[in-house]
């Protein structure tokens, strides 16, 4: 498992969206809220440690929709705080037909 520090999210859908996260809490998936809303084609940056996710926990990224469908990456990473690495991801679409990609860490 990838160990990150950071998520990054470049915000390429016709909608405003908000950059969350989940994390594992014994065997049930906590959301945390995390970015303001971001309008399209902008991006932003959240360390999941500052909203509320337990340094060494499993996180994946979510995407709170405004008005629509949200999306969930399909990748797990290990939050470590103070980590340089970020998980980088784009949204595309609409808000009811929108699809989450993985691009890399960096």
């Amino acid at each position: 498992m990838e160990t990150i520090g950071k998520i990054l999210l470049n915000q390429n859908g016709w909608f405003v969206a908000k950059l969350q996260a989940v994390y594992k809490n014994n065997d049930e998936w906590v959301h945390v809220d995390g970015s303001g809303g971001i309008p399209i084609l902008q991006k932003v940056v959240i360390d999941p440690g500052d909203h509320g996710v337990p340094n060494g926990s499993e996180v994946s990224p979510y995407v709170f929709v405004v008005w629509g469908n949200d999306n969930r990456a399909k990748e797990v990473f290990k939050y470590e705080k103070g980590n340089s690495r970020t998980a980088e991801y784009t949204i595309t679409g609409t808000t009811l037909d929108n699809s989450l990609a993985f691009q890399g860490i960096h």
